[in-house]
């Protein structure tokens, strides 16, 4: 029975995406067919990182094979890179079950690739890609990006692909990946668990707890402007803005699982009011659920 290179690579992102989806330090064997300069042939793998540290990727030929330099090129971009907007389901989608999104053929087609992050051409010497992510990028990107392995030769070679992500310190063995996919499991989870009034002021009160596994970064209380966590609120449907994360959770009580703030917006209620309140509604944390963010309270 014959098997197409599509087969053969779709089965290589389903086992690879399963494993990276696992957060674990990651060692593959990937075969990169025959391509050209014009026509590359190509492999996309999507890594989520989950905090702010050091991404490491290599790749080398396995087999004694001998390669020109330039024939092959390992690379890490941000998802935006492929996609100007990638939606949360299409990403879980190629994570997890190794579905690619259809705008990364198309786009990639196109030569937008020139924009390439950081790139390493490498042979018959291993090429390796370090990266460092801060919590600024982590928040901007939200934690995605692709690696791509390249081949534009005439040759077929088999390649060793070695993937670790922030957090992964210890050298990849069966003895260490369950206690490596719990810790990277371990997510926060903002909700916001009650609205009211104040009896000494009658100001607006809201508690925000974390009620995930995991703490908040400590550098997301350092993130300022367009990519800060905030605390936003809606009065009868109107925005009237909203605080960051270091002014509603001063102490850094967020930080840790079960944690608990209650913050006091300058806000009286008189009336019939409808009151809606949403921590990090632009989804700056990667969160164990991303759909619990928001509370809406009616005053009579």
């Amino acid at each position: 029975m014959k098997i197409s290179r599509l087969s053969v690579l779709t089965l290589l992102l389903l086992l690879f995406c399963f494993a990276m989806a696992q957060a674990t330090p990651i060692t593959k064997e990937v075969t990169l067919y025959p391509g050209s300069k014009k026509n590359p042939y190509s492999l996309f793998f999507p890594v989520e990182v989950t905090q702010p540290g050091q991404i490491q990727l290599s790749a080398s030929v396995q087999g004694g094979k001998r390669l020109p330099k330039s024939d092959c090129m390992l690379e890490l971009l941000d998802a935006e890179v492929l996609w100007d907007k990638l939606s949360d389901q299409a990403w879980r989608d190629w994570l997890e079950k190794g579905t690619i999104p259809p705008m990364a053929r198309t786009k990639v087609s196109e030569g937008v690739l020139k924009s390439r992050r950081h790139a390493m051409a490498y042979g018959n010497r291993p090429g390796r890609v370090v990266y460092n992510v801060d919590m600024t990028e982590l928040s901007r990107y939200q934690g995605r990006y692709v690696v791509v392995l390249k081949n534009t030769g005439s040759s077929e070679a088999v390649h060793q692909l070695l993937v670790r992500l922030p957090g992964d310190s210890r050298p990849a063995s069966p003895d260490n990946n369950a206690q490596a996919q719990t810790a990277a499991r371990q997510r926060c989870d903002l909700t916001v668990t009650k609205i009211s009034t104040l009896k000494s002021s009658g100001q607006l009160a809201v508690t925000v707890a974390n009620e995930g596994a995991g703490g908040i970064p400590a550098r997301a209380y350092e993130v300022q402007g367009e990519h800060a966590v905030t605390l936003m609120l809606e009065r009868n449907g109107k925005s009237l803005g909203g605080v960051t994360l270091p002014v509603f959770d001063p102490r850094h009580k967020l930080m840790q699982p079960g944690g608990r703030v209650t913050y006091a917006f300058n806000l009286a209620v008189n009336g019939p009011t409808m009151i809606k309140v949403t921590v990090d509604a632009s989804g700056k944390l990667r969160e164990e659920n991303e759909g619990n963010n928001s509370r809406v309270q009616q005053f009579e």
